[in-house]
C-alpha cells in the first residue's frame, strides 16, 4: 500500500450513509403502517449492511489519521456510541415505549434487571436478551467487531491480497458459526465478511484513487443527513411508537405530522445535547492516554481534509 493519505470519496460516502439510514427508515415505516413485516428482511437489512460496511471503511481512515494506538480509538469510540445509546435504552424502558411497531401495533419489552442490562451495555447477542428496540441489534456486532479492526488495519496496509485472505478466513468462520448452533453468541462472525468488506475497500483505495461525486443538492442533503444518521437510526422506533402507537386515536394527519417532528427534532437534539459532547469528552479522555502508536503512517502534504463522518450506526 502506498505511504500516502488514502484518499476518501466523502461526498459519495455521506450518499452512501444516507442511503443505509433511509433504508432502514422507510423499511420501518412500512411495517409500521401495513404490518407486511417481510420488508424487514430486505431493504432494512440491505441498509444495515451497508453500515457495517460503509463504518469499517471509515474506520480504516480514523486509525490511519489519529495513529496513536488503539487505547484511544476505543475511547473514542466508546464514548461516540454508548452515550445515546444508553440515553435511548433508559427513555424507552423508563417510558415503556413499543420495541417495534407493526400495523400501527407495539408492546414494550420487559425490563427485567438482566434485559437492562444486556441492553446498556450492548451485550445483547452474548446474553440473548431482548432489544429494548429493534435498531439495537446491531450494535452490539459493531462494538464487537471493533475489537478486530486495528488487526484489520494493519492487515489492510499489506494490500488488497492480505485482505483478500483474510476474507477467505471471515468466510470460513462464518460456515463454522452457522452450521454450529452452540455457537450462537458467536454471530457476530455472521457479519465478519461484511465488515471486510469495507477494510478491502479501504486497501483497494491505497493504490486506486476514484473520483467523488460532485456538490449538488443531493450531496449536501446527504451530509446533513450522514451527520444526524446514529440518531435517526436509534431514535426513529420510538418515534414511530410515540406517533402511531400512543397516538393512534387522533387523526392520520395528527399523527404523521407528530411522527415527522420527532424524526427531525429527536435526532437534533441528540447529536447536540449527547453525541457531539460524548464525542468531545472522549477526545479530551483519549488524549490524557499515553502515545504509544502502533503504526507510523506517512502522509503527502497534498490530501483531502479528513473526512467528517467516522462514526456508527
Amino acid at each position: 500500500m502506498a505511504s500516502t493519505r488514502i484518499y476518501l470519496p466523502r461526498r459519495s460516502l455521506d450518499v452512501v450513509r444516507a442511503i443505509a439510514v433511509l433504508c432502514v427508515l422507510v423499511d420501518h415505516v412500512i411495517v409500521a403502517q401495513t404490518g407486511e413485516t417481510a420488508a424487514l428482511w430486505a431493504l432494512g437489512r440491505v441498509g444495515v449492511l451497508l453500515f457495517f460496511v460503509h463504518t469499517s471503511l471509515v474506520l480504516m481512515s480514523s486509525l490511519e489519521r489519529h495513529r496513536d494506538g488503539t487505547a484511544r480509538f476505543y475511547v473514542r469510540r466508546a464514548f461516540r456510541i454508548f452515550p445515546l445509546a444508553i440515553v435511548t435504552v433508559l427513555v424507552v424502558v423508563g417510558f415503556g415505549l413499543p420495541t417495534a411497531v407493526i400495523a400501527g401495533q407495539g408492546s414494550a419489552a420487559a425490563p427485567t434487571p438482566s434485559m437492562l442490562l444486556a441492553n446498556l451495555t450492548l451485550t445483547q447477542n452474548l446474553t440473548g436478551a431482548q432489544d429494548a428496540i429493534g435498531p439495537l441489534w446491531s450494535l452490539p456486532l459493531e462494538v464487537q467487531m471493533y475489537a478486530l479492526l486495528p488487526f484489520c488495519f494493519l492487515v489492510a496496509l499489506s494490500g488488497v491480497r492480505a485482505v483478500v485472505r483474510l476474507v477467505g478466513i471471515a468466510i470460513a468462520l462464518w460456515l463454522i458459526q452457522r452450521t454450529n448452533p452452540h455457537l450462537w453468541r458467536a454471530n457476530v462472525l455472521a457479519f465478519g465478511p461484511v465488515f471486510l468488506l469495507g477494510v478491502l475497500c479501504y486497501a483497494w483505495l491505497g493504490t486506486h484513487r476514484i473520483a467523488d461525486l460532485a456538490v449538488s443538492w443531493i450531496t449536501r442533503a446527504a451530509a446533513v443527513i450522514a451527520e444526524y444518521s446514529y440518531g435517526i437510526y436509534l431514535l426513529h422506533v420510538p418515534a414511530l411508537g410515540v406517533a402511531f402507537v400512543w397516538g393512534k386515536h387522533f387523526p392520520v394527519v395528527a399523527q404523521w405530522g407528530a411522527f415527522a417532528a420527532l424524526l427531525v427534532g429527536l435526532p437534533f437534539a441528540a447529536y447536540h445535547g449527547i453525541e457531539q459532547p460524548g464525542i468531545a469528552l472522549g477526545s479530551r479522555l483519549a488524549a490524557w492516554i499515553p502515545d504509544r502508536a502502533n503504526v507510523t503512517v506517512h502522509f503527502s502534504s497534498r490530501q483531502e481534509p479528513a473526512f467528517p463522518h467516522d462514526h456508527l450506526t
